[in-house]
Formats: structure tokens, C-alpha cells, sequence
């Protein structure tokens, strides 16, 4: 969220985490790299989103995996550094696309 409305000392928790979520499922401060990512970005926060609220069903089950048991089959172990682990999270995430 880029700024808080001026009166919101006002609003209630639930209006404060409403104001959260849609500025989060909007994507407000990220910068995609194309308008294809945008909508991918936006149609799983809204996912998430309308599973937290429980107003309504979402369009299928949301999961959100790290993807451990895929990296440790790579042979990439946690000590092997950073940059490793990683490149094994975002290869997960590409090859299952559960981002």
C-alpha cells in the first residue's frame, strides 16, 4: 500500500486489512517485467485473498510450496550457499508454477 488514507486512525481492523489486501492483490510498488506477469501476479494474490476472507469461493484450492523435497532431489543442499538454494527455489516455481 502506498500511503494510508488521511482518517486511518478511524477505520476498523477489518476495514485496514480490506485496504491492505487490494492494494496487495494490485500489485501497488511492483514493478513486473510484463503485463502478462501482472495478470498472472494478480489472479493468484486474488486466489489467496479470497480463500483468507472466506466470502466467497475461490477459483481453485491455493497452495503455496517452497518446494524443499524439489530441491534437495537437484542435489542442492543448504550449505551449499544462497545462490544455489535459490536458483533451486525459482526453478521450482517456474517448472510447477505454484508462484
Amino acid at each position: 500500500m502506498s500511503g494510508k488514507p488521511g482518517r486511518w486512525d478511524e477505520l476498523t481492523a477489518d476495514e485496514k486489512r480490506t485496504l491492505r489486501l487490494e492494494a496487495w492483490v494490485r500489485g501497488d510498488g511492483i514493478q513486473f517485467d510484463s503485463p502478462e506477469a501482472r495478470s498472472k501476479y494478480v489472479e493468484r494474490t486474488t486466489l489467496l485473498r479470497d480463500a483468507w476472507e472466506l466470502k466467497k469461493t475461490p477459483a481453485r484450492v491455493p497452495i503455496a510450496g517452497l518446494g524443499g523435497g524439489y530441491i534437495i532431489t537437484t542435489g542442492t543442499q543448504i550449505d551449499d550457499g544462497q545462490e544455489e538454494t535459490i536458483r533451486a527455489m525459482v526453478d521450482f516455481t517456474k517448472e510447477y508454477g505454484v508462484y
